[in-house]
C-alpha cells in the first residue's frame, strides 16, 4: 500500500472508513448508555424500571459480548483452557469407542479432573461481587459460591458485608484492592 502513488489517499480512505465504524459504534454505546440511564432514574426513583425501556434492557444486555469488560482475560482464559480439557476427554472417548481400548482415557481421567479443578479455582480467584444493598465489592465462601445459583453474570450469594442473600453483579477482584 505504501508503495502505491497514491498511498496518501488509500491511507486516508482507510481511516476514515475505521472512523466511520468508530463513530457508529460510539453512537451505538451512547444510545446504551443513555437508556440505562433513564432505566437507572427509574428504579431509583420509583423503584420500577420504565416499562418502555423492557426493549431497550434486552438489546442492551444482548450486546454485552463475553469477551468484553474487566474479566475478558479470565473469559478467554476459561474458553481456551476449557476447550482442551473437553479435546482431551471426547478425544480419549471417541479413541475408547473406535478402538476399544480405554487405557489412554482411565489415564488422562485424573488429568481432567484435576485440570478442571484447577480451572475452576482460577476463576473463583479472579472474580468477586457487588452486593445490590451496600454496593460493596466481596469475596463469597467457596462452598457458598460453587453451590450457589448463578446466571454468566450475577450468583445468588450472601453479602460478607452485610449479610443479605441476593443476586450479585460479577465483577473483577480486582476491585477488592482498587476500593481496598
Amino acid at each position: 500500500m505504501l508503495e502505491s502513488e497514491a498511498s496518501n489517499q488509500v491511507l486516508i480512505d482507510v481511516l476514515r472508513e475505521q472512523d466511520r465504524k468508530l463513530e457508529g459504534e460510539v453512537a451505538e454505546r451512547q444510545r446504551s448508555r443513555t437508556a440505562i440511564a433513564y432505566m437507572l432514574r427509574g428504579l431509583e426513583t420509583t423503584g420500577e424500571l420504565p416499562a418502555e425501556t423492557i426493549s431497550d434492557m434486552d438489546t442492551i444486555m444482548s450486546k454485552r459480548k463475553w469477551y468484553e469488560g474487566e474479566l475478558r482475560e479470565v473469559y478467554i482464559t476459561m474458553f481456551v483452557l476449557g476447550g482442551l480439557i473437553s479435546i482431551a476427554e471426547w478425544g480419549t472417548i471417541v479413541y475408547g469407542i473406535v478402538t476399544g481400548v480405554w487405557l489412554p482415557l482411565i489415564i488422562a481421567l485424573p488429568f481432567i479432573v484435576v485440570g478442571l479443578a484447577l480451572l475452576v479455582r482460577f476463576y473463583h480467584g479472579r472474580v468477586a461481587y457487588v452486593c445490590p444493598h451496600c454496593h460493596k465489592v466481596f469475596l463469597p465462601g467457596t462452598r457458598e459460591w460453587f453451590f450457589a445459583f448463578h446466571t454468566p453474570t450475577t450468583r445468588k450469594v450472601t453479602c460478607t458485608h452485610c449479610g443479605t442473600k441476593d443476586w450479585c453483579a460479577e465483577v473483577s477482584s480486582d476491585r477488592l484492592v482498587q476500593e481496598g
